[in-house]
Order: structure tokens, then sequence, then C-alpha cells
């Protein structure tokens, strides 16, 4: 189709078939331009103006200028499709349209309810109170606080609030129950039997015990040993290869004692209060008691409360108290200022003969012969120069004095008889050589 200028021609109103309406003028307000009934021509036609009223979801007013969406009319299903366990809301900064949530951990969306997990209704459950948050079965949840036991250990910030728990041990530590490794055999609230071989005592092989610092009180089971602390008895194998310094079943640190504004009085690594004490009255008492093998003491030994006898090693086999070396049965010393007291043996008068015990004797006495003495070999096991000494005096007659083999006068003859009242001392001399006993002075009472 051409239009009117490219056909030269120009026409009002400009027909439909060249690019134009047909119509010569507008149309009144509000009316709108539409195809005649015939379908020939363009024409304008006014609108006809919807009545007030409730349409259905809307309700018309005001001459049908006001359109009103009617409460409750508009459902989900009308707004939009929403993907499957979504939650309505807005996330996105300031005011707008309605926007899909997920659902975030420990909530679950099912059924047209919003749950929370199994986990997060259990803490809903706590109370306000302070503590420590402790889970005591599955999805099951309390709150502790930690506290301490007096004299053993102290807990600050048990419940956390303050800041973390801290936990200190005080300077001094009194327990009367404890818990042991398993190189203490531990005992139950009273005492507890065992046959153990690790556990066994004295050869014993049934054994009481417990392990308590506070003491127990007990009486024993019949043939059973009893210790309020045992130690086991411990199996160790010595490395393939180095040097152990020490291998010891208990060992015992020295204590580290600093000054201070008190004083100490005593210090001790091990302290033993005494010997066992009650109305018993055992065969054996003891306060320390090592039943077999050597006992090693590096150190000194300070016997009382003072420190004015201490015994030392001196060198190997010597023993010194407060630095003086103390003479021994077989050491070669020299004693100053020293006084033996001679062993004596005395009687008032013998039958007809007497025997000297060389072992037990170094003086021999009688005071009142009243017969005639024969003086027999002594007994014993003499050594060579041991000394002998015989005083004798009768009783107011004069006695026959004779002597065994082994007496041998040496340039003194062995007296015969005894002056009546008078003293008569004779000292012998042993010579093991010839086992006899030389006479060496004889000396008679004037």
């Amino acid at each position: 189709m051409q239009s009117a200028f490219a056909q030269g021609i120009l026409q009002t109103p400009l027909d439909v078939t060249l690019g134009g309406t047909g119509l010569a003028s507008l149309g009144s307000a509000l009316q709108v331009m539409r195809v005649n009934a015939g379908g020939t021509a363009l024409e304008f036609a006014t609108v006809g103006t919807l009545s007030d009223g409730d349409k259905g979801d809307i309700t018309v007013s005001s001459s049908g200028t006001v359109w009103t969406i009617d409460n409750s009319a508009v459902t989900f299903s009308k707004i939009a499709n929403i993907s499957t366990s979504r939650i309505l809301g807005r996330t996105t900064a300031a005011s707008g349209v309605i926007e899909e949530l997920t659902v975030g951990t420990g909530l679950s969306l099912s059924g047209g309810s919003l749950s929370l997990d199994a986990t997060l209704v259990g803490l809903s459950s706590l109370d306000t109170t302070s503590g420590v948050l402790v889970q005591t079965a599955t999805d099951t949840f309390t709150k502790r606080t930690l506290t301490g036991t007096t004299n053993q250990i102290t807990v600050t910030d048990g419940d956390g609030v303050a800041g973390n728990p801290t936990f200190s041990l005080p300077a001094t530590i009194v327990t009367t129950s404890v818990q042991p490794t398993s190189a203490v055999l531990a005992g139950s609230s009273s005492t507890t039997n065992t046959s153990a071989s690790s556990a066994q005592i004295l050869s014993s092989t049934n054994t009481q015990y417990q392990l308590s610092t506070g003491g127990i009180t007990v009486t024993p089971t019949a043939d059973y040993s009893l210790v309020g602390t045992l130690l086991r008895q411990s199996t160790i194998t010595e490395a393939a290869s180095g040097t152990h310094i020490l291998i010891a079943n208990l060992g015992v640190r020295a204590p580290i004692i600093n000054n201070g504004s008190g004083s100490t009085t005593n210090a001790s690594t091990v302290y033993i209060e005494g010997a066992p004490t009650g109305t018993a009255s055992p065969t054996n008492v003891y306060a320390l008691w090592v039943d077999d093998g050597a006992v090693r003491i590096d150190g000194t030994i300070e016997l009382g409360n003072a420190s004015d006898t201490t015994l030392s090693r001196s060198a190997a086999g010597v023993l010194a108290v407060e630095g003086v070396v103390v003479p021994t049965i077989s050491s070669t010393s020299t004693l100053t200022n020293k006084r033996i007291d001679p062993r004596v043996v005395s009687g008032t008068s013998y039958t007809t003969s007497t025997t000297i015990d060389s072992d037990a004797t170094d003086l021999y006495v009688i005071t009142a012969q009243a017969g005639a003495l024969l003086f027999n070999n002594p007994s014993g096991t003499p050594v060579q120069g041991q000394k002998l000494m015989i005083r004798i005096k009768d009783n107011g007659t004069a006695r026959v004095l004779t002597y065994g083999s082994q007496f041998r006068a040496m340039g003194t003859a062995l007296p015969s008889t005894t002056v009546i009242s008078k003293t008569l001392y004779m000292g012998f001399i042993y010579n093991s050589t010839d086992t006899k006993w030389d006479l060496v002075a004889a000396a008679q009472e004037a």
C-alpha cells in the first residue's frame, strides 16, 4: 500500500487504506477507538462504567473508580510458587518484597511446622544458672560446677563464669583415701585380703592391707599378716645395654626447705615416730625392721636428739664416732687413756680341784680355800700371749696346791702351798707353741 504522499494526493480525513483512521475529529473524553460493527471503519465509542459492589475477590466503589481486594481473598497459591523447604521473609537490608529463606542448621521444616532438632531441644531445657555445660546422654544436657577437695586440690572459677577454671595443689596435701597406681595394693574402706605372691609378707601367703593415711581400725583375720599400706613386689628386668644407677621398689626425694619468717626445729626426708605401742605384747617390737639384706648409709648416723654422737665411715671396715676411729676386733689400733676391765671369776673355796675357763677369765680369785686344791689345765681356746692372773688365800690353814701339765714354771717355781691367811698372786702367759701356761711371776703377801 502506498501512502498518500507516495501517490501525490493529500486528503482529509486520511483514509485507512492510506494509513489514516478515516476519522475527521477526536472523540469525547474517555472514549476509545474501535472497529465498527460492520467491520468497515474505525469509530469512537464510550466505554461503559463498572457498577459499585463486591465482584468476588474485589469490591468496586466510588462509581467504579476504586477497586479494593477483599480480606483473605489473596491466598499463597495466587501469589507465587514456593520451592520445597522454604520459609517467607526478608534478609535483604531495608524494606522490600518478600523473599524465600532456607531452613538453617539445627532446624527442620516438616508437616507445615518449623522445629528445633533434638540437640537444640535438649539445650533449650537448661535453666539460667551458671555452670559448665555437660552432655550426660544423647541430646541430654546439664550444667556442672567443678569443685575441689579441701587440703587436696583447689579449683578457681569452677563454673567458668569469670574465666577458665584453674586447678592448683595446696602447699600441704592431706588425704584419707587414695586411688594408687598399680604398684600399690589398694584396699577397700576397711581392709582387703590377698594371697597374691606380690603381696606376701614374711613368707605368709595371706595378707590384709589398706591404703589410707588416715589410719585404720581393724581386727586382723587369724593367721594373716596385716599392713596399713602395701607396695607390690615388682619384677624388673634390666635393659639390654647401659647402666641402671638405681633400681628400687620405693624411692623418696629429699625436700627442699627454704628460708622464711618462721623457724624449723627438725627436718627429715623420712620420719618414723617410734616403735609400735598398745596393750598387746609382741615378741619383738621395732621402729624399723630390715628383714634381710644389707643396709647402706652413705651419710652419717646421729644417735639421740643431739649432734654430739655422730657415727660415720672412716675407711673400709672402720667406724668413727665424732670423727674418732672406733677400734674393732680385727683392726690395728692404738688405745689411749682407755681402761680394760678384766674378766673376773671369784669363788670362796673349791673342794679338790677347779678348771679355769680361759675364754672368760682374766683374774681367778679364791678368797678362803678350805682344802688342798688342784688347778686343772684351763679350758677354752687361748691365744698366743694371753695373760691369766690367779689370786688365792686360804681360810686360816695352809693348803697344798698342785697343777695340771699345762702349767709350767719359768724361773720361778710353782707355789706348792699357801701361807696361812696370806694372799698369793701367780701370773701366767700362754705359750701356744708349747701349749703351756708359763708362770712368769709369783708374789706372796709378807
